[in-house]
This record gives structure tokens, C-alpha cells and sequence, in this order.
């Protein structure tokens, strides 16, 4: 802490840089400096976002990673696409199981990245509104315990380990949270299967549509064949939108929270508000109604996936096999969607 006796106060949070810096690191193509501790404070609002007196900001939430680059990377074409930088930072816990996967500033002399201690999140829908594609995905909060940071910037990678804390001033129930972390993953999970069969059931949707009104603005200039190719288009495009609109409510204004008072939840809504739940339990194990509500949706999941990859491997093959035969535009594929298995927290 520095002050000036007089209104201006400074705090350092975490001076490993300074602490550690030495001439000869400026030659170093990357150095990583130690990293903070990360310490899991149970913090309660005060209020809607109003707070009640003059407050300062806390420092930054996680274990602070510190590093030094000679150089500014500038990102990759890719990169830019995919919302990455130069640097990539990877958490793995203790068993090599990644944690987290984020992306790192690359200017010039010290860099700093905050780990907020949570794992990775969901696949985000990429279609509607901004509100929508901005959504909160964040993953669930790590456990206490060790993990291993690897940041890798400009063909080369440094390791060091890290240190999660639970908050000193509340008793850290280890059953209960690892219970609550094991099944926020199945239901980060199943949200990530389902958002990834939204996105591609968006596209094929645009891509079919866009056909449609290109075919019907030629009229009756079309011949038999390509009458026949726009009725399976039309037929497809009707498969595609019944399956997207029976997990996906189109009359719904999914970027405002009330909304939903207007119709039943439908299939998305209850993965995201159950995996809200049970992501956010830490010091309480899930509920047997909870672990009810993961099983039915779990399972209507399952059913609606099945549909998804048999269309996918019917009427898209189909289609495609057809369109790619009279020069019309194909539907991206791809594999089929599963959900992939919870990594296993305390084994």
C-alpha cells in the first residue's frame, strides 16, 4: 500500500513482478512470474447494483497470473474469429483433466490475467439477439486444491502450479461441494450438447430458407427436377424447424427473464435454469428433486438428440446428396451430438 498523506491511497495487490523482476528476463521470449493464490470468498450483495456508501473495487477475483513478453503478438486471422489472443493460458487439475481454457493480453513488457477459479463453460448459442450471445456461460467454481497453469505465447510454454483457497472464514464441507461440482458438470454437459444441436439446426434453417427464395423466385421456369428439389428443401426445412422449435420456443423473448411467464419453459430454458441451480450449490449437496429434475430432463435430451442425428444422417445426407447433384448449396454436417461424460471430481 502507498499513500500521499493526503487523498490518493494505492494498493498493490500482488507485486510478484516487481518483487521478481530481473534485467536478464527481458531476454526471455516468455517468463511467468508466481502467481497469487486464489481464495474463494463467499461475498453477499448489498442490493441491486446500488451500494449504500462509497466503496473502492475489490481486486481481482481468482489467481492473478503475471507474465513478460518482449514483443506485442498481434492475433491470427483464427484467432480473431474464435475471440482469442496469442496466449493461451490451460488450468488442469490434479489429474491432468482441463479445467479451463482461456486466452491471455499480449502487449508488449507485463501482461496480467486473472483465473476466476471456475471451469470452462457451454458452448454459446450463435444466433438472435446480443443479449442472447453474451449470456453468462461461465462454468462452476473449481475445488480448493493445486492445479497446474500452462501459458503458451509465440511457440513457447511455461508451467506453473497454483493454488486455490476456500474462503478462512467459512467451515469448506468437501462431500457436499464435490457432490454439487459432479453435477453441474452433467448439466453444463447436456446444455453444451444442446446449444451446439441449436446452432446447427439454425444454420441448416437459414441455409434451407435462403435456398426456398432463390427456387421460387425463378416461378415456372423451374423444371420437374428442380420443382422435386425444392419440395424436399421444403420438406426438410419442415423436419429441421419442428425439432428446433420443440426445445427452442420461437415465441419466446429468451434475452428477457420474465418473458417466460407467457409459456411453458420449454427444454432449453429448464437445462439452463437447472444447471443455474445446481452450479451454484458449493456447500450443499444436490436434492433428490434436483437430481429428478437432471434425470427428466437428462432423458428428454436424449430423445431429442436421437431425432437430430437421424436427421442428420437421413434427410441432410439426403438433401445434400441431391443438391450437390444439381449444383445447389449443401448443408454444413458433421458429427453426430452426444453428451460428453462429467469428468469424475474426487477419484
Amino acid at each position: 500500500m502507498l499513500g500521499t498523506h493526503g487523498n490518493g491511497i494505492w494498493v498493490f495487490d500482488h507485486m510478484a513482478p516487481l518483487a521478481q523482476w530481473r534485467p536478464a528476463m527481458a531476454q526471455d521470449a516468455l517468463h511467468v512470474f508466481t502467481p497469487s493464490t486464489g481464495i474463494e470468498w463467499q461475498r453477499w450483495s448489498r442490493g441491486e447494483g446500488a451500494e449504500p456508501a462509497f466503496t473502492t473495487p475489490n481486486p481481482p477475483t481468482g489467481v492473478i497470473l503475471d507474465y513478460w513478453l518482449p514483443k506485442a503478438l498481434t492475433p491470427s486471422a483464427a484467432e480473431k474469429a474464435g475471440k482469442q489472443t496469442p496466449v493461451r493460458i490451460v488450468v488442469t487439475d490434479a489429474k491432468g483433466d482441463v479445467v479451463a481454457t482461456r486466452w491471455g493480453p499480449a502487449k508488449a513488457g507485463i501482461n496480467r490475467f486473472a483465473w476466476d477459479m471456475t471451469w470452462d463453460g457451454y458452448t454459446r448459442l450463435d444466433f438472435g439477439d446480443r443479449h442472447i450471445k453474451s449470456a453468462n456461460n461461465s462454468g462452476p467454481l473449481a475445488l480448493p486444491g493445486t492445479y497446474t497453469v500452462t501459458i503458451s505465447a509465440d511457440g513457447v510454454s511455461k508451467t506453473v502450479p497454483v493454488t486455490v483457497q476456500y474462503d478462512p472464514n467459512q467451515q469448506f464441507d468437501a462431500a457436499a461441494n464435490t457432490a454439487a461440482l459432479q453435477a453441474a458438470l452433467a448439466t453444463r454437459n447436456q446444455v453444451d450438447a444442446l446449444n451446439q444441436m441449436l446452432n446447427r439446426l439454425t444454420a441448416w434453417q437459414s441455409a434451407l430458407k435462403a435456398y426456398e427464395v432463390k427456387a421460387q423466385d425463378t416461378g415456372s421456369s423451374m423444371d420437374a427436377a428442380q420443382r422435386g428439389l425444392l419440395a424436399q428443401a421444403q420438406a426438410l426445412d419442415k423436419q429441421v424447424t419442428a425439432l428446433r422449435d420443440s426445445v427452442y420456443n420461437p415465441l419466446l423473448q429468451h434475452e428477457v427473464i420474465e418473458d417466460d411467464i407467457h409459456y411453458l419453459q420449454d427444454l432449453h430454458a429448464n437445462l439452463e435454469m437447472t444447471y443455474g441451480l445446481v452450479s451454484g450449490l458449493q456447500d450443499q449437496a444436490p436434492t433428490p428433486p434436483m437430481h429428478g429434475l437432471m434425470q427428466e430432463y437428462g432423458g428428454q435430451l436424449m430423445q431429442k438428440l436421437d431425432a437430430f442425428n437421424g436427421l442428420l444422417g437421413n434427410g441432410v445426407a439426403q438433401w445434400n446428396t441431391a443438391a450437390y447433384k444439381a449444383g445447389a448449396p449443401t448443408l454444413a454436417g458433421g458429427a453426430p451430438i452426444g453428451v460428453v461424460p462429467a469428468p469424475l471430481i474426487g477419484t
